[in-house]
Order: structure tokens, then sequence, then C-alpha cells
């Protein structure tokens, strides 16, 4: 929404590896067995699979009401990110038995989705580096219960512009009764979202772009309601 993209780098602190680190054959983090623990997921700071799956066990009680239940979408790179990356969103047919693997009735593919630490671990061990969620539950997922508002900020854009975004969007869902709450998107920007009791989805679609139509209208300057 916000005219123009930002970017913004985020200047991580990890440990570098480096020729002289020690090279590691696997290392057990949760319940799941790691392949080359120090396998290097982001060259650009470091951050290695060992790291990412540590990561997830110190963040799991805030992150699990969010992501249990609900189909995934990832997005793999096993080589990490200087290597080939792509996006998936079912278990792979030759893969039998997998505690990721959930049928969904009416579905022609089995989808992704965790219900505990030890899953995400798994989905570590397997290259995944970005976990989307679905706006719907496992249970019901012809019912939309969170809409979230992509805030993707443009090139020279600040921080500060972004932010201010943010806050505008959530003022103007306070102004329609809604709670919602801010996230950072691991990419660029920030989503706002905002948790339902349960609406048709295009019913959803039509108030998010009611609302994104809205900010573009008042401000043409400032926000786009589609990406161009």
């Amino acid at each position: 929404m916000p005219k123009s993209a930002m970017p913004i780098t985020a200047k991580t602190k990890a440990k570098k590896a480096g020729p002289a680190a020690a090279s590691k054959n696997s290392a057990d983090i949760a319940n799941v067995h790691l392949t080359h623990p120090d396998r290097v997921y982001w060259v650009d700071v470091g951050v290695t699979k060992e790291d990412l799956a540590e990561y997830y066990v110190s963040v799991w009680d805030f992150m699990r009401p969010h992501v249990v239940d609900r189909p995934l979408a990832i997005v793999r790179c096993p080589g990490g990110t200087a290597g080939e990356c792509f996006f998936q969103k079912h278990i792979a047919q030759n893969i039998k038995e997998s505690p990721l693997r959930h049928a969904v009735d009416a579905k022609e593919h089995d989808v992704i989705a965790v219900e505990k630490l030890d899953d995400v671990i798994a989905l570590v061990q397997s290259g995944a580096l970005e976990i989307h969620t679905r706006g719907a539950r496992l249970d019901a997922l012809e019912t939309c219960d969170r809409i979230v508002f992509d805030l993707d900020p443009g090139e020279g854009l600040g921080w500060k512009a972004i932010v201010a975004a943010a806050q505008e969007t959530r003022e103007r869902l306070k102004a329609e009764k809604l709670e919602s709450f801010a996230k950072l998107s691991g990419g660029k920007g920030i989503h706002v979202v905002v948790p339902i009791d349960g609406a048709d989805w295009d019913l959803a679609k039509a108030f998010s772009a009611r609302i994104a139509a809205a900010m573009a209208a008042d401000s043409p300057d400032r926000y786009l309601a589609k990406m161009t």
C-alpha cells in the first residue's frame, strides 16, 4: 500500500561462519535431528541452520498461536539464500508419512501444517526459510478469521513513513471497531493483522479492498492500493 517499496536492511548480530569454524555433521534441536547444522542459510549475516532452529525454540511460546492448525506456504532454500529457492504449499506425493501432512476435505492435495515445535524444526531441517500462514484454520478453510494488510514500502521510503502507514491503517480499522496489531513481515514492510470471528472470503476481500482504496484516494501521493 505505501506508494513505493523501501529498502530496509536489518543488521543482525550473528556469529559468522568462516573457514576456521569447526564443521558439525549433526545436532539435535527439540526432538529433531538436524543434519549439517552449520550450513549457512543467510550468507550476508552468517546465520546457520542451527541458529534458525534455536531461534524458533526461543520464540515458540509467542509463535504457537499464530501458526498451529493453519495451512502453511513455505519458501524453501535448501542451500541457503545463495542457492535455489522455491515456494511450496503441499507435501510431495512420494512422502507418505510426515507429521507435516494434513488431509483437507475437498482438496486434491494434502496441505502443510504444524502442531508442535518439533514440526517447525522439521521445516528448518528441510530448508524452509519463510513460513507463511493462511487466514483460515484447517477445519474451516472457507472462513476467514484473520485479515492481513500487507504494507510494502517502495524504493527510497524511510522507516518512519512505513510506521506511519501502519499507524494510519490501525486507526482506520479502529474506526470500524476492529482491533489490530502490527507484525514485522520478515521482509521490508509491516503487516497489520486483524483477527476476526469469521467471515466469508469474498466479504473479507471486499472490506480490505475498501480500506486500501480509501487510503489511496485520501493520500494518492503516499499510497497505492495495488502493486504495479
